[in-house]
Formats: C-alpha cells, structure tokens, sequence
C-alpha cells in the first residue's frame, strides 16, 4: 500500500467519497481553508483517503473515508506533516474503523449519541416553559453580529470536546444565511444577546444545532423558554420529526432525549491522537 497527498485526480477518488468527480472538486473549490488530502493505494487503486480541516478552536480534524486498513498509514502520513493533537470519529458500532483507529493511536475522547425526536413530544414536555419578563425574542439576523458572535463562542466553549473555541467570522456570518429557525433573546435592560437557539432547515430534514444561555442565567428560564420559541418555529417546516445530539457524558440532556425520543440515530465516538 503507498500513500500519497492527493494530486487533482477526482475521478479516482469519487467512489470513495460516494460523489461524482465533478461535484466534489466543486465541494472542495468552495471549502475556506486549502485543501490538505492524503490518498491510499493498492496496486495502483484508490482505495482511502483522509482529508484535514482545521477547526476554529484550532483543533486538527481528520476525516477518514475508504478502506479501514488504510488507517493506519494514512494516519502516518498525516500526523509526519502536522506537530499537533488529531482529531477523528466514528460510528460506535463500525469495528473496524474503531479498530484501526486505536492502532494508530487515536484514543476516546468523548461520545455523542444522535436522536430523531418528534416535534409533538418535545413540545409538549416543555409546554409550559416561558421567556421570563425582561427578555425579549428577535430573529438572528436582526441581532448586532458582533455582539451575537461573542455569546456563540462563549457558549460553544463551555461544551464538552469544544474547549477553547474560538469561532471564525466568516463561517459565522454565512450561518445567518443558512435556511434555519435560529433565534436570539435579548436582555431588555442592557439590549444584548443573553441566549441562542437554532433547528438547521436541511435536505435531510430538521436538525438541532445549538442552544444557550449567557452564563448569569444559567438556571433560569431562559433557556427553556428560548427552546419551545425555536421548536414552536421549526415545527411550521412540515416535519415531524428532527433529529438532535448529545454527549454521553451530558447527564441531564443525554437521558432526557433518550426518553423523549423516537429512536437513537447511534452513537459517535470523538477520538484524539497526541
């Protein structure tokens, strides 16, 4: 098996990723960052890749797609060109991936499970939730940027796995783009973004992207009441359902989904090298 940084030749990697050639070179046209792709071979065919993008907390991501046997010299190749901690998942259940990723020294980190949740029974667990008085709801994109940018990353560096994140202006700005039920509570008395809840309006079908409050209302209403407004929204989509994730190790949030919902979707495992 030889690896080897990918050279422009899509069509020899377009089975792996499961796209036509030319849809996925335009895919990576459009990507922020350059793009950074090793290639796998077996007697001269493709067979695996892993591809890199670096996140805004500044963590190495690697997507692996392919052969699980070409893990590990792909991880080789990968970690020979980076002096940094590498990020990976995969399904709980795919073994062998799994597998090959502990061979080449990726080691858990954390794990999410995905649900698919009817809108009907997450709305009626919350029914009587409320925004309290002295907040007041507004779409994301009537809300000062700056100021909602700085409450996005405050809230995402408080998840599990997301430490130190410190978001990208232009990714952020093109979410409030984005096809989404993404709501903002403001506080009244000093008209700044106090809470965030978005439902992402995909091909696939809703799904729930993030919520949360400023750390000074934690425990309050707010984020209840912020959820049922945002909910209440993405429910006019004509779905039934959406699907949601959480971490395992979430107590609270893990096991409330687990009862509310329709199905488990399975479990991701976040895995580290370094």
């Amino acid at each position: 098996m030889k690896v080897g940084r990918f050279e422009d030749r899509y069509e020899e990697i377009a089975a792996i990723h499961n796209l036509p050639a030319v849809e996925l070179r335009s895919l990576d046209l459009r990507r922020p960052q350059p793009l950074l792709r090793w290639v796998a071979k077996d007697d001269g065919q493709a067979i695996a890749t892993a591809t890199t993008l670096l996140r805004p907390d500044q963590r190495r991501i690697v997507s692996f797609l392919g052969s699980a046997a070409a893990i590990e010299p792909l991880t080789a190749a990968v970690s020979a060109r980076f002096d940094a901690n590498l990020y990976a998942s995969a399904a709980a259940d795919d073994v062998d991936v799994v597998a090959a990723l502990d061979r080449s020294g990726f080691r858990l980190e954390a794990a999410f499970e995905d649900f698919e949740v009817s809108f009907d029974t997450a709305i009626a667990a919350i029914r009587r939730a409320f925004v309290p008085i002295g907040f007041s709801i507004a779409p994301a994109r009537q809300v000062d940027r700056s100021q909602l940018f700085e409450l996005d990353n405050h809230i995402r560096s408080r998840i599990p796995g997301m430490q130190g994140w410190r978001g990208n202006w232009d990714w952020f700005v093109g979410e409030l783009d984005d096809p989404a039920a993404y709501l903002v509570a403001i506080d009244d008395s000093s008209g700044k973004p106090a809470g965030l809840a978005r439902i992402w309006q995909n091909d696939a079908g809703p799904r729930f992207g993030l919520i949360g409050v400023a750390a000074e209302f934690l425990g309050s209403q707010l984020g209840p009441g912020l959820l049922r407004r945002v909910l209440e929204t993405a429910a006019t989509w004509g779905h039934r359902t959406f699907t949601a994730e959480t971490g395992t190790s979430n107590r609270y949030t893990h096991a409330r989904l687990a009862v509310l919902a329709d199905r488990s979707l399975g479990t991701r495992l976040q895995m580290v090298r370094g």
